[in-house]
């Protein structure tokens, strides 16, 4: 019933839209708006937590491990299908982030509760690979103590690499764990060696608070909410899930817009674009040749809007040199709170991309539908 009514508000959505076109005789107009709608195909599923590049692949993550070639499908000509499950033996992989030697991999097993019946986390665990498929287990003893697996968790890196279709020289990878002192530390990863750090330069939340990194000239900048991104002019930024974004440069002093558009979960920049991911699902803000985001958000040019229509907390492009919708994109789409209270359905969460030459946005998965 619920599929029923969204399938009816889209169609009255699109009437109303091209009534008036009807009565003009735009007929153009309205075979375009009618090829908006695009049928939606299969692609990986579940919660995408993350996308990196990592020796020439990408790699995205949702509980298991995926991967496919960086090259751009404008000199692939592949669109859909090219992603390939990886054979790991680890279970419940929640995020993923990597340096320019190792990939780094952070595992939950859930337990039942005895109590209420309901699931809930017990081994956290953190692995090592050189190639993302062979994986090593980091002994966390000298920042827990004797405890192991059970101490919570994060891990991220710094950004070099994403939208510049290989990893350069200088990726860092970071954990936040809760050390056997009961504090959260930030530490370095360097294979199985971790060091504890004190983040500088923080642009929301304290240094131990941070979960999200991106480089710049000045070194890294971290934040404890996840919407964070740079290019060659500012920083971009979300505090607290709001709709403002923030920009700044590296010692400069902030300033935001209030895009009114949903709370911002993630940013990836393009040449005149920052591609936002929301609560309200995807959107764009435009940025002049300084970098300075226009005050109010853009419609997009393709069916974008259409497609990702709920909580978006991942954007990832694989060319931030190039203006948006001439690159690949990634999103991921997610639903909070309640299936019961979504208009989308579990069919519907998942991967979604971008290919300049299909020119619109859809379903992203693998050729054997394993992750579909």
């Amino acid at each position: 019933m619920k599929k029923m009514h969204k399938i009816l508000a889209r169609a009255l959505t699109l009437f109303a839209v091209i009534s008036p076109l009807l009565i003009c005789g735009c007929h153009d107009n309205i075979y375009w708006m009618i090829e908006q709608e695009v049928r939606r195909e299969e692609g990986i599923s579940g919660d995408v937590r993350a996308i990196i590049p990592f020796k020439g692949n990408l790699y995205c993550a949702n509980n298991h491990l995926y991967k496919k070639t960086i090259s751009p499908s404008t000199s692939t000509g592949s669109f859909n299908g090219q992603w390939q499950k990886v054979s790991t033996g680890l279970k419940n992989i929640i995020t993923i982030a990597a340096d320019d030697t190792y990939m780094y991999c952070y595992t939950i097993e859930w337990q039942e509760s005895s109590s209420d019946s309901v699931n809930v986390a017990g081994a956290r665990t953190l692995y090592m690979s050189t190639d993302g498929s062979s994986w090593t287990q980091i002994n966390l003893t000298s920042v827990t103590g004797s405890e192991t697996t059970s101490y919570a968790m994060t891990i991220f890196d710094n950004q070099v690499g994403n939208g510049r279709l290989t990893s350069s020289p200088g990726r860092v990878a970071y954990a936040r764990i809760l050390n056997s002192s009961n504090a959260y530390a930030i530490y370095k990863l360097s294979g199985g060696t971790l060091s504890a750090v004190t983040p500088s330069s923080v642009v929301s939340g304290s240094a131990t608070e941070a979960v999200k990194a991106v480089h710049t000239s000045s070194g890294d900048v971290f934040s404890k909410d996840t919407a964070l991104a740079a290019n060659n002019h500012y920083i971009y930024y979300s505090v607290s899930k709001d709709s403002h974004l923030y920009y700044k440069t590296g010692s400069g002093t902030a300033s935001s817009v209030d895009l009114g558009g949903g709370a911002i979960y993630s940013i990836a920049c393009t040449a005149n674009y920052l591609i936002l991911g929301t609560s309200n699902g995807i959107a764009r803000v435009a940025i002049d040749s300084n970098g300075v985001p226009a005050s109010s958000l853009s419609s997009f040019s393709n069916n974008a809007q259409t497609m990702v229509t709920s909580m978006c907390p991942l954007i990832y492009v694989t060319d931030s040199s190039i203006n948006e919708g001439s690159g690949d994109e990634y999103a991921a789409m997610t639903i909070s709170g309640y299936i019961s209270s979504s208009p989308d359905t579990f069919k519907e969460v998942g991967l979604y991309a971008y290919y300049p030459g299909r020119g619109v946005w859809n379903r992203d998965g693998t050729s054997d539908k394993s992750g579909n």
